[in-house]
């Protein structure tokens, strides 16, 4: 799904995804218009997917959620 994400700002909002520090998400923000907090969260939660050993079925879950609102 992180992958999804990143595709989608990539090809729609033709913005990098190699770094995804905080002038990535203003560039998200200033070029979709959703709110920072979102976006951070987002973020946030692919950052700890990635870090995190395992993934319960409930973040995943509340990380769909967070992708649905976005999109």
């Amino acid at each position: 799904m992180a992958a999804y994400f990143l595709e989608h700002i990539r090809s729609h909002y033709k913005l990098p995804t190699k770094t995804l520090d905080d002038q990535f998400i203003r560039n998200v923000q200033f070029k979709t218009g959703v709110d920072e907090t979102e976006i951070r969260n987002i973020i946030s939660s692919i950052r700890y997917a990635i870090d995190a050993p395992a993934v319960s079925a409930k973040e995943v879950v509340e990380f769909h959620k967070q992708l649905e609102s976005f999109l």
